[in-house]
């Protein structure tokens, strides 16, 4: 697979039905400190989280056989190290000859937590200085 989606400032990787990683980009195995024959073949529980192969397998997996397709799922895979990342993935589901293949396209989003956090707070102050506004103008 050695493409531009390969050097692609997105991390890619495709799944075969039963879990297996049948492709991953350059920067997947960068972020996650694996070489990539450390994962093509395996199963995907070797990137992925208790949580995120729950969701995986009740959630996103049925999603993505009804709909051939899921956009801006929020999961976190897990480097050698354990550490999580986060990450927003769009997946679709195409079909290789006889085969079923997932194929997943992602971003990292370490600020996400942050900036959403900020996004409530702003909103808080904005809905608190238009309460007292209205307060202030039926007073007056």
């Amino acid at each position: 697979m050695r493409t531009l989606l390969d050097q692609a400032p997105c991390i890619y990787f495709s799944l075969a039905d039963d879990g297996t990683l049948l492709e991953v980009n350059d920067r997947l195995c960068h972020v996650l400190q694996y070489h990539r024959e450390e994962l093509i073949g395996k199963k995907s529980e070797i990137i992925f989280p208790v949580a995120t192969r729950i969701f995986q397998q009740t959630h996103f997996f049925p999603l993505l056989k009804m709909q051939g397709h899921a956009e801006e799922i929020y999961i976190t895979i897990k480097r050698k190290d354990g550490e999580q990342v986060p990450v927003l993935i769009n997946a679709e589901r195409k079909m290789e000859g006889d085969t079923a293949v997932s194929v997943h396209v992602g971003i990292i989003v370490y600020n996400r937590k942050k900036f959403e956090e900020e996004l409530i707070a702003a909103r808080k102050l904005a809905e608190n200085a238009l309460n007292e506004n209205t307060d202030l103008v039926k007073t007056k």
